[in-house]
């Protein structure tokens, strides 16, 4: 994005590993861990969901052009 002069961008990217968010998804136990019970096993296929049902819920947090929209007016216009 194009800036005027004497004008700085930033940005700031931040990045975890998918292991600490199923950790604590997990109830703070290894997969190794619940699988060894018939209860860890629901447990973790529960929290695993279908196959691609975590990548849709993910790609659903994206931003739309029609949400950022709805936004832009929300912010720098009067209701």
């Amino acid at each position: 994005m194009p800036v005027q002069e004497g004008e700085h961008q930033l940005s700031i990217a931040q990045y975890a590993l998918g292991g600490l968010f199923r950790w604590v998804a997990y109830g703070f136990k290894s997969a190794k861990t619940l699988l060894k019970t018939t209860a860890g096993r629901s447990q973790k296929a529960e929290i695993d969901q279908a196959e691609g049902a975590r990548w849709a819920e993910g790609l659903a947090m994206f931003s739309t052009v029609d949400g950022l929209k709805e936004d832009l007016k929300s912010v720098f216009c009067c209701s």
